[in-house]
């Protein structure tokens, strides 16, 4: 049965698939590549992926938005149930979902089933080994959860470097500056298959790096103002994603009490 090659990354995924005249990235939602993001409605109803949940908090539809699911790994606060959308519900459920919308968006896309994954990972999640092991063994999970029996990882400077399809001999580098992540793998080229002689990574993203420069997510509010009236989108201090709930004024949030003009909650 052929396995499925899914790049799960902070802030965008992907997933491709190998075959005899080389690997062919499978489009989801009519795409190569989709944000890591979801996005549930207030009213209970389907999740939404990638483009289709970014449509929806650009519209400022009611619910609860969610990016950079993959930065809870190995922490505590996955497995904790909050009140999403009407149903209490963890970060790993939300991951799981995603991740099953992608496999049974494969399926569709190539009408094979998949029950084996290889999934990229950084090459730490965490800087520390313990931490670092739970978050790959949490990820397991929610692809087993997902419905995968077969699950192998390969770091993901690594298979930048196995696809790199220059001939020749000498020393490369694979610099990947990722969400959440930076990683490097140098290798060498002798021959047609490169050869991985090291490969480190730090807990330092693009994404982390920006959050880092900012306010604090307790003192950050926005309104939308769309078709259908303004909107207020409140960033979820507790989950530590990109995470916001919209909601009509005049209403009581689904989620959080609203801010008073200065800015501070009620």
């Amino acid at each position: 049965m052929p396995m499925l090659a899914l790049d799960f990354g902070t802030s965008n995924s992907a997933a491709a698939l190998a075959h005899p005249g080389g690997i062919w990235r499978v489009p989801i939602d009519g795409r190569d590549t989709l944000p890591t993001a979801v996005f549930f409605p207030a009213d209970g109803g389907a999740m939404r992926i990638g483009e289709a949940a970014a449509r929806a908090l650009a519209a400022g539809d009611e619910g609860r938005y969610m990016r950079a699911l993959k930065s809870v790994l190995g922490q505590p606060l996955l497995h904790e149930s909050r009140l999403i959308a009407g149903r209490r519900r963890t970060l790993a459920e939300v991951v799981t979902a995603f991740l099953l919308t992608l496999r049974e968006a494969a399926e569709r896309a190539t009408g094979q089933r998949f029950t084996g994954v290889l999934s990229g990972r950084p090459v730490h999640f965490h800087d520390d080994p313990a931490r670092d092991a739970q978050a790959e063994a949490d990820l397991r999970a929610c692809y087993q959860a997902a419905g995968f029996s077969e699950i192998a990882f390969l770091p993901e400077p690594e298979a930048a470097a196995l696809a790199c399809h220059q001939t020749g001999h000498g020393l490369g580098l694979v610099v990947d500056i990722g969400g959440g992540t930076s990683d490097f793998t140098l290798f060498r080229r002798d021959g047609d298959r490169p050869a991985i002689l090291a490969s480190h990574g730090l807990r330092l993203g693009a994404r982390i790096s920006t959050r880092r420069s900012r306010l604090p997510t307790r003192c950050r509010f926005l309104v939308w103002a769309g078709n259908s009236g303004a909107r207020w989108a409140q960033p979820c201090c507790r989950c530590r994603v990109p995470c916001m709930s919209i909601w009509r004024p005049g209403r009581a949030s689904p989620f959080f009490t609203r801010p008073n003009r200065a800015g501070r909650q009620r």
